[in-house]
């Protein structure tokens, strides 16, 4: 993976661990359910997410699948000080991803997954 490559992914991965983090306050001091903005943010924010999980890790990783899974259990449409659990719980996971990027370790394991392609041939 090429430096600008590695950068742009790194500078996604921390806006959108930044923006859960700043949703997961929101959601905390709020009331009732977010609604109009705020709503479109998370929707964005969900929907980004997913996509970058996809493309680094495909759709039978384990990041893909706890994506998918709180997804399935939580609704991201209700959000309010009572409940944004899985608010947090997608913030834990682009936090696992955010720290896989600083040791390096995405680009370990896309060299090693191109070498085992190049070592079939």
């Amino acid at each position: 993976m090429n430096e600008k490559a590695y950068k742009l992914i790194e500078d996604e991965i921390g806006d959108l661990v930044n923006l859960g983090e700043r949703l997961i306050v929101l959601a905390s001091r709020s009331d009732d359910s977010l609604q109009g903005e705020p709503l479109s943010v998370v929707a964005t924010w969900v929907s980004r997410s997913g996509q970058l999980i996809r493309k680094l890790y495909g759709r039978d990783s384990q990041y893909f699948e706890a994506f998918q899974d709180v997804g399935k259990k939580h609704d991201f449409t209700n959000i309010h000080g009572n409940y944004y659990d899985h608010v947090c719980q997608l913030t834990g996971i682009l936090k696992g991803i955010q720290h896989e990027l600083k040791r390096g370790l995405l680009v370990d394991l896309k060299k090693l997954i191109q070498a085992s392609i190049f070592a079939d041939f």
